[in-house]
């Protein structure tokens, strides 16, 4: 039986993070319909699974590695807004973050009260910025 899976699934796409994302999306789904729309839940729950079997079972693929690689550009950018939500959260009692004016660099800077001259490292402009608490 598993050597008949085997040459059944060659030349087919298989598993990748997408399919796993799918997955998880499926049993959030499967928690929420608990107590939200049971009924648009279950239909969301639905087209999730088949999807995700149909680009198992799917022999197209390069569109799959492209769906793949859409997907994992998308978690990753969420992913660093993520790390740089919570970097901002440590450093609230010793640095303060400010734009640069000129190219829109984030700049972390000491926490020092009142107003300081800056430069950015990356245009070289100076600014003034005033730091309140």
């Amino acid at each position: 039986m598993k050597e008949k899976f085997k040459q059944f699934m060659i030349g087919r796409y298989g598993l990748d993070q997408l399919y796993i994302g799918m997955l998880v999306l499926y049993f959030v789904l499967l928690f929420l319909s608990r107590w939200f729309m049971p009924a648009l839940m279950t239909g969301a729950m639905t087209i999730v699974i088949t999807l995700a079997v149909f680009r198992m079972f799917s022999k197209n693929i390069s569109v799959r590695q492209r769906e793949n690689a859409v997907y994992l550009s998308v978690i990753n950018r969420v992913k660093q807004t993520v790390r740089q939500m919570f970097q901002r959260l440590n450093d609230l009692p010793s640095k303060r973050y400010r734009e640069c004016p000129a190219c829109g660099v984030t700049l972390r800077l000491p926490r020092k009260r009142g107003k300081h001259k800056t430069s950015c490292p990356k245009c070289g402009t100076s600014f003034e910025v005033t730091i309140k608490f």
